[in-house]
């Protein structure tokens, strides 16, 4: 199976994409789902790669992860994700006609309060 993992910042922005395992609906060369999922992580790359150099970004045989770096600013992180949210609707798209052979993971990151510690001498 596939498995698929989107981060989410405490906005509800996609930050990072990615994706481990083989879909196994057929025998590699044939498989229309690793088809069909390859093309769209990987443009997700191309897209992030063809306006910002600096994104974190490796693709394997089997595995794929992407980054989007922390200190991107507000503009540029919505120009990324016009291309990552059309993305995710094909990907779910995907995992809804093949539920054996693709599963999709979002995790939602939570904005963490620093805690005010008063220390004592």
């Amino acid at each position: 199976m596939l498995k698929i993992t989107v981060r989410r910042d405490k906005d509800g922005k996609i930050v990072t994409y990615s994706a481990a395992g083989h879909c196994n609906y057929n025998e590699p060369g044939k498989d229309i789902v690793c088809s069909a999922t390859s093309a769209l992580l990987q443009t997700a790359v191309l897209g992030v790669y063809k306006e910002r150099v600096d994104a974190k970004a490796c693709i394997k045989r089997g595995g794929l992860k992407i980054d989007l770096p922390d200190d991107m600013k507000l503009k540029e992180k919505a120009k990324f994700q016009i291309i990552f949210e059309a993305i995710f609707l094909g990907l779910k798209e995907i995992e809804k006609q093949y539920p054996a052979n693709v599963s999709i993971t979002e995790v939602f990151e939570k904005e963490v309060e620093e805690e005010k510690v008063e220390i004592k001498e």
